[in-house]
């Protein structure tokens, strides 16, 4: 159309008293569009609540499945496989809440935070700092003798075990722990 050329009557609003141009949204509409998204996507808050959303849903029926697999007794102290099967279900709950961020977001999986060169000393770093805390923990409840140790007599191969169990436990919690 050329300059001098009259509008057609979408175009100029024609029997509503607006004029509304090709490409320009209701100011209301862009206001929305910038209160989600940014230049580079959906913004960080929004992001990291949908993320809260999707995994405070996971994780519920992570915990639902768990709790109908292993029947527990709460006077009864946790056997390390129960507990191996409660951590792996939350760490699923965590890794399919992030499979699903990186499918809204169009990104890698592995984008956050485990992309650059020291993903494994953030590992072995958050695992160190996890059994100290752990362990500090431990030990001061046991110093205010809020924590018994009591029950069963452990000794020989059984100790090992025990301690390759609660291990292989802990070491799932050092991967579900933030980085």
């Amino acid at each position: 159309m050329g300059p001098n050329m009259a509008k057609s009557g979408a175009e100029s609003g024609a029997g509503n008293g607006q004029v509304h141009q090709p490409g320009h949204e209701p100011a209301k509409r862009v206001l929305l569009h910038r209160v989600f998204f940014g230049t580079q996507g959906l913004r960080a808050g929004w992001s990291a609540l949908v993320f809260l959303l999707i995994f405070v849903a996971l994780g519920t029926g992570a915990g639902k499945l768990t709790r109908t697999i292993v029947r527990t007794d709460r006077a009864q102290p946790v056997a390390p496989g129960s507990a191996i099967l409660r951590e792996v279900l939350q760490l699923a709950a965590l890794f399919g809440a992030t499979l699903i961020m990186a499918k809204i977001e169009k990104r890698s999986v592995f984008s956050y935070g485990f992309v650059d060169q020291s993903r494994l000393m953030r590992l072995a770093t958050g695992t160190t700092a996890g059994f100290a805390a752990v362990s500090s923990l431990v030990g001061l409840l046991w110093l205010s003798h809020l924590l018994v140790f009591e029950g069963r007599v452990l000794g020989g191969r059984m100790v090992w075990e025990y301690a390759a169990l609660w291990g292989v436990m802990f070491l799932i919690v050092a991967f579900f722990s933030p980085n």
